[in-house]
């Protein structure tokens, strides 16, 4: 949940308070506090989690916001609801914490994007990220390895039918579909190709070519007002 942080401190500092804003940030089955049982996992597993938890909240709907693995979890969400790499693997199976940090900056920000001098710091932007990602990694509790290799399947076995695509599109609620031309983990054309599959007035495509699997910290303001302006779409 931690990884959250500056994108719900951006939201509630621009959302207006009147509009009454509720958060909610959570732990995916598999890491953090939540348990991580054995067997396989699922994003359409994970969804029906998500809307248990909802159940449990009374909350009847929701602004629905997931990166990576969490943008998976968001399309299953969406149909459910509706119808009632190398750097990876080392910074998941290294011991050395250095290793580890490394191999997550790689994973997620591009080179000339680490290379840059930090605005109000005597820092480059890649030792202040090391920092930060090094102090969570010291700070938070690793995930049991069940949780990992459940993620990993997860991912892996991931698939919406065009059916159930189109089902999302018909369903006519806004949609934001963001993307990063320098990711290493979900090339920006797959962002692309999800736009044209479920195409319509309502799907917004913004891409930010020069952008990793990072996009949230390399472009938090501008993410912010994208994710502000689909609030406000469907509130219309």
């Amino acid at each position: 949940m931690e990884a959250w942080a500056p994108t719900v401190d951006q939201l509630l500092t621009q959302w207006t308070a009147k509009k009454n804003l509720r958060i909610l940030t959570f732990d995916n089955r598999g890491v953090g506090g939540t348990d991580a049982p054995w067997g396989r996992y699922t994003t359409s597993q994970m969804a029906q989690d998500i809307l248990g938890l909802m159940d449990h909240l009374n909350w009847d709907n929701a602004h629905i916001v997931g990166i990576s693995m969490g943008g998976m979890i968001a399309l299953e969400m969406s149909y459910v609801n509706d119808h009632g790499n190398g750097d990876m693997i080392r910074s998941l199976l290294a011991r050395d914490p250095k290793v580890i940090v490394n191999s997550i900056l790689t994973m997620l920000y591009p080179s000339e994007f680490l290379s840059k001098k930090m605005a109000d710091q005597d820092l480059s932007v890649r030792q202040a990220l090391y920092n930060v990602h090094e102090h969570r990694l010291k700070t938070t509790t690793p995930p049991p390895f069940s949780g990992i290799i459940g993620h990993v399947f997860a991912v892996k076995t991931h698939f919406l039918s065009n059916d159930r695509l189109a089902a999302i599109a018909d369903a006519g609620f806004p949609v934001l579909i963001l993307g990063a031309g320098k990711d290493r983990v979900i090339p920006g054309r797959e962002s692309a190709t999800l736009a044209r599959l479920i195409q319509g007035d309502h799907v917004r495509l913004t891409m930010y070519d020069d952008a990793g699997h990072g996009m949230f910290i390399q472009y938090l303001d501008e993410v912010i007002q994208d994710l502000l302006r689909n609030f406000m779409r469907a509130a219309l």
